[in-house]
């Protein structure tokens, strides 16, 4: 695994749980003006998907990457 993609990761999961979360607020506005129950239905889980992907913590990959570099910089 390069460092370049631990220094992405973190941003595309940011990315990705925005998108989620956009898309889970649309489905729930959707839900409670025109298609209540199977919006509802779809926005809860699309929200949920959308939190997790935003908290989510790095990789156990680039967690041990990053410690390396540090201990090396540190010297």
């Amino acid at each position: 695994m390069k460092t370049l993609d631990c220094r992405l990761e973190r941003l595309s999961n940011t990315m990705v749980g925005a998108v989620f979360f956009f898309i889970g607020l649309i489905f729930a506005l959707l839900g409670l003006t025109i298609i209540p129950v199977i919006g509802l239905l779809i926005a809860i889980p699309v929200i949920i998907m959308g939190t997790i992907f935003t908290l989510a913590p790095r990789s156990r990959a680039c967690t041990l990457m990053t410690s390396k570099a540090r201990k090396v910089a540190k010297g």
